[in-house]
């Protein structure tokens, strides 16, 4: 079995209810929904990361986003294209 670490996380009133009405929809646990979250934001780029992050100046959320998506694209046109 592959070893786990279990950690807290802290969030706002407004983001529990938003995370419980998820997890009732989708029937999924809110362990799970967020081991999921956590470890899809982990394999994305630092570009992304700091985009969901709130990181990157509003002046520039635009061409980073683009910068993200068009890398993205690229990276999918090379899978699709080794199929």
């Amino acid at each position: 079995m592959t070893r786990r670490t279990i950690m807290r996380v802290e969030l706002s009133p407004g983001s529990k209810s938003n995370l419980d009405a998820f997890c009732e929809r989708t029937g999924m646990t809110k362990i799970a929904a967020v081991s999921r979250l956590i470890d899809w934001f982990c394999k994305q780029s630092d570009t992304v990361q700091a985009l969901i992050q709130g990181l990157i100046p509003i002046s520039l959320e635009s061409d980073a986003a683009t910068l993200a998506l068009k890398k993205l694209a690229a990276k999918s046109t090379r899978v699709m294209g080794s199929q």
